[in-house]
């Protein structure tokens, strides 16, 4: 419905053009209720480490290590992304050189983050030990790498990485009009400001 929709034009099109075209499409489509907002919050926090394994008939073992991280709005969400990618984002990331390059305790690493508008975001690391070295093992240190970071920071050298790495990233991203169109889309839906996009690399 027009009360509960955007629309986004990217392209050689005038202000007047896009109007047009979107009043010759759209125009004759009742406008319905917009729909309350609902109000989210974030999750609480854990309470000790919670644990799920699952035994299942696979080729390898594999772990898991999961957050509760800030939602899209805050500027935390930025630097989470950056952590992740310091961490296991490609073959000079820490962990792969430290757990695969180094001690050998992993085949790969990798990390994903699940990043929501409202409430709480997830990020995720995911570690395949190599054979021989057990889930408890590679959690360790896997953990103390972890800790390392959080408590030393990353070094310039890695920050550069990641940085150079994002800004690449979202370059590409804006570099054709389709993949333009949904990020001012993906803006102005979640964020309520597709100026935002401007904003990505400070």
């Amino acid at each position: 419905r027009p009360g509960n929709a955007v629309l986004t034009l990217s392209g050689a099109v005038t202000d007047e053009q896009g109007f047009e075209l979107a009043e010759h499409y759209f125009g004759g489509i009742p406008e319905g209720p917009e729909p309350e907002r609902a109000v989210t919050t974030r999750l609480p926090h854990h309470h000790g480490v919670p644990r799920v394994t699952v035994h299942s008939d696979v080729p390898q073992d594999m772990l898991f290590l999961s957050w509760l991280t800030p939602s899209l709005r805050t500027p935390e969400s930025l630097a989470v992304d950056q952590a992740l990618s310091i961490l296991a984002e490609g073959q000079s990331s820490r962990l792969h050189n430290v757990l695969v390059r180094n001690e050998e305790l992993a085949d790969g690493v990798g990390s994903s983050e699940l990043g929501l508008s409202d409430g709480t975001s997830l990020a995720l690391l995911t570690l395949r030990p190599r054979d021989g070295v057990s889930l408890e093992r590679l959690e360790e240190r896997v953990t103390e790498l972890i800790e390392e970071l959080a408590e030393q920071g990353p070094t310039a050298a890695e920050l550069d990485r990641a940085l150079a790495g994002y800004e690449s990233s979202w370059l590409a991203e804006l570099g054709s009009l389709d993949s333009r169109a949904d990020a001012i889309n993906e803006a102005a839906t979640l964020l309520q400001n597709p100026t935002t996009i401007n904003e990505q690399l400070g």
